[in-house]
């Protein structure tokens, strides 16, 4: 109902108190993204998105020039995601709502005092709808309009305004009646009341007699309460005022319910407590345990909220008390401020509570003054690391008092001891010091709240790991071989786990390849490379090489396994292979064909005897082994003439395929029949020759190939010729 009732205000004031160009604005406290503001014009907008489901709005957010650029670029998307979460609960789909955080991009008001800055720490809410196919921005009247189902213009906006005044005026009316019933109502419970005291006038002089025979002369069984003000100033000569409110309910005459709060203010600090303490008396003593509240509004921090745990003992005595307090934080942490070092760390500033063990003390100093006060040494390793305060209050009549009062470390604790001093009133029954005059229960002194601020690197993001896997290593012995990534490192001190492989060198097996050092058996004249890649926690990596080159094992002398002639008698114009193999050498040389490979083949055609000689050489010395090739020459009797052999000429290919050779051009002088033989003097690839016995054989040819082929002809009387031709294939 009482919704109902603002929307119907809102609707009969807008055209007087609202631009009709522009909704209505949400402002927020310093350093705060909590909707504190504008609920009445946030219901008429939900109510009309609701009811039009069509309509869009931008909610966007802003700050004053107070804190860093990206701080407040995070806080004006806060407010306005604060604002998009008011209206998603009062039932707005989330799909009508766009957000965005402009920071302080734009000011709608100076900077330069406190109103201007509360102007500028606003959220902007721009409505949307869709008019012939364009998107158009809704007026507050238009928003107006669309409330009321109808437009806003001519006769029907005044008939419009006058039916809600209409309607005020009945609920006016309708209030008047209420508040005549409900004062007609308490005026028949008083008079029941004063009948009731009338019966019993005894009861009312002795509580009368009680209540004055203690310092504050306000004092009774019954709830009582009292709010007290102050006028400070502290150290840096900086003025602050505090609001304290206090209320204590016995629930018999030893058991008891304390409650206080308390608003501290300066131009760049607020803060706001709240604490609530069950209190036992018995006769001289007295105790209390409690729990404390306090909400830290520091200009340029974010807000914090601090928690604390305290038990107190007093022990009463004539015109005077002494006790022991200690205090415990239960709730801190909160952080005030995020600055991000690199893309590992950042650094936070937050707050927390510092432990009290402290003395409190109180007594009378004549018959309206008191003096009370405590000392207290913190749990901190900073140099103010002692509290204390001092009061003295003066009764000047029944329910008022004044007081002064000065405290050093009052709240915040830094290495300088703080101090303040104050002047205040108070105002209300609340109890002074009444130590051993009653035995009924009464209030204690709860410690405050003390707290310091600290800061701390968190991790915020991860580097991958530096891999190392030692120094290269030469001329290592034969045998056992250490491999030891130990120096490799992780930035941010992860745990590392580790990965060696082999990538080069003869296979070996790594005994422990997935930690840190590891070894292998190496053999003399190798070299071998290892890689080893480190993990850390997150998954990334790193990775490095190492080589190790053994060193060279003792050279014998060479040695000829083998140098032969195949076959080693021919007749004039074959062919014969030479083949050899050495170890160990160094430098191998066939006398006459110069220096050869230390193992190798090769086709020649002497057409004489010949004797080859081979000779191997290392630093050892030198060897020798030799193979005749005899040689029968052909005898041609007189008068035939040999034949002349022609093998066509060289081929030059660019494709592979089937080669044909040919001999055709071939012939002998005397007419006499040839015979053909084709034989591979060179070849890249092997070759399989089809009619090697013909005129025109054939073979496959592969790509990037060269040979050599050698044609041999007879006449059948003894005459041999040969010719040889190179097939070339790109």
């Amino acid at each position: 109902m009482l919704k109902k009732l603002i929307l119907i205000l809102l609707i009969a004031t807008a055209p007087l108190f609202a631009k009709l160009d522009d909704l209505e604005e949400v402002n927020f406290p310093l350093n705060s993204a909590v909707v504190v503001d504008a609920f009445p014009g946030l219901d008429l907008l939900a109510e009309v998105m609701k009811k039009y489901p069509d309509l869009s709005l931008k909610v966007v957010g802003y700050t004053d020039y107070i804190g860093g650029k990206n701080y407040n670029k995070n806080l004006s998307m806060k407010r306005a995601e604060a604002v998009k979460a008011y209206l998603l609960q009062q039932g707005v789909a989330a799909s009508q709502i766009a957000t965005e955080g402009r920071g302080q991009d734009q000011y709608k008001a100076t900077n330069d005092n406190r109103e201007g800055r509360f102007q500028n720490r606003r959220v902007e809410l721009l409505l949307y709808e869709m008019v012939n196919g364009q998107k158009t921005k809704v007026s507050y009247e238009r928003l107006i309009a669309l409330f009321c189902g109808r437009d806003v213009s001519g006769v029907a906006m005044v008939d419009d305004h006058q039916k809600i005044i209409k309607k005020l005026s009945e609920l006016e009316t309708n209030q008047k009646a209420i508040q005549e019933a409900i004062a007609a109502h308490a005026k028949e419970v008083k008079a029941k009341e004063a009948a009731a005291v009338a019966v019993v006038p005894e009861e009312k002089a002795e509580k009368d007699k009680w209540q004055s025979s203690h310092f504050s002369h306000s004092f009774k069984v019954s709830p009582y309460a009292s709010i007290s003000f102050d006028i400070g100033n502290d150290d840096m000569d900086d003025t602050n005022g505090r609001l304290r409110g206090n209320y204590f309910r016995p629930l018999n005459d030893n058991v008891a319910l304390q409650m206080q709060g308390e608003w501290y203010y300066s131009d760049d600090n607020q803060e706001g407590g709240f604490d609530a303490a069950m209190v036992f008396q018995r006769n001289h003593f007295k105790m209390g345990g409690a729990l404390s509240y306090k909400k830290i509004n520091q200009e340029g921090w974010e807000s914090a909220l601090l928690g604390q745990g305290s038990v107190v003992m007093n022990l009463h005595f004539n015109k005077g008390h002494f006790g022991l307090y200690a205090t415990s934080g239960f709730s801190d942490g909160d952080i005030i401020m995020h600055e991000q070092i690199d893309m590992v760390y950042a650094r936070e500033t937050y707050l927390e509570v510092v432990d009290q063990i402290g003395l409190d003390f109180g007594f009378l100093a004549g018959k309206n003054v008191a003096v009370s006060g405590s000392v207290a040494k913190l749990d901190t390793d900073l140099s103010g690391d002692l509290a204390a305060d001092l009061t003295i209050e003066c009764v000047a009549y029944d329910n008022y008092s004044f007081y002064l009062e000065g405290s050093m470390n009052r709240s915040l604790i830094t290495d300088d001891d703080n101090m303040r001093y104050a002047l205040g009133v108070r105002l209300g029954a609340w109890q002074q010091p009444r130590y051993s005059e009653s035995g009924v229960v009464s209030p204690i002194k709860i410690p405050a709240i003390k707290y310091e601020v600290k800061t701390r690197e968190v991790r915020i993001g991860n580097t991958a790991p530096t891999a190392d896997a030692g120094m290269s290593q030469t001329e290592v012995p034969e045998g056992t071989v250490t491999l030891d990534a130990t120096a490799s490192y992780d930035r941010e001190g992860d745990t590392l786990t580790f990965k060696w492989v082999q990538v080069a060198g003869p296979v070996v097996a790594l005994a422990t390849p997935l930690e840190a050092i590891t070894t292998f058996e190496g053999r003399a004249g190798e070299a071998y490379t290892f890689m080893v890649t480190v993990t850390d926690l997150y998954g990334e990596t790193g990775s490095d090489l190492v080589q190790v080159v053994m060193q060279q094992a003792e050279v014998p002398a060479p040695v000829i396994e083998f140098f032969t002639a195949t076959p080693d008698t021919i007749d004039e114009g074959e062919l014969v292979n030479l083949n050899w193999s050495t170890v160990y050498a160094d430098h191998v040389v066939i006398e006459g064909l110069g220096q050869v490979n230390t193992s190798g083949s090769i086709v020649l055609d002497p057409r004489e005897t010949t004797v080859y000689t081979l000779t191997a050489t290392n630093e050892k010395g030198t060897v020798s082994e030799t193979v005749t090739v005899t040689v029968i020459p052909e005898v041609v009797p007189d008068p035939n003439n040999r034949p002349v052999a022609n093998a066509g000429p060289d081929q030059f290919r660019i494709t592979p395929g089937v080669v044909q050779l040919d001999g055709t051009a071939s012939y002998d002088p005397d007419g006499d029949t040839l015979t053909y033989k084709w034989v591979v003097v060179s070849a890249t690839t092997a070759v399989d020759m089809s009619g090697a016995d013909t005129a025109t054989p054939t073979f496959n040819a592969a790509a990037s190939s060269t040979y050599i082929f050698r044609l041999i002809v007879h006449d059948g009387k003894g005459g041999v010729s040969t010719d040889d031709v190179l097939i070339q294939v790109f």
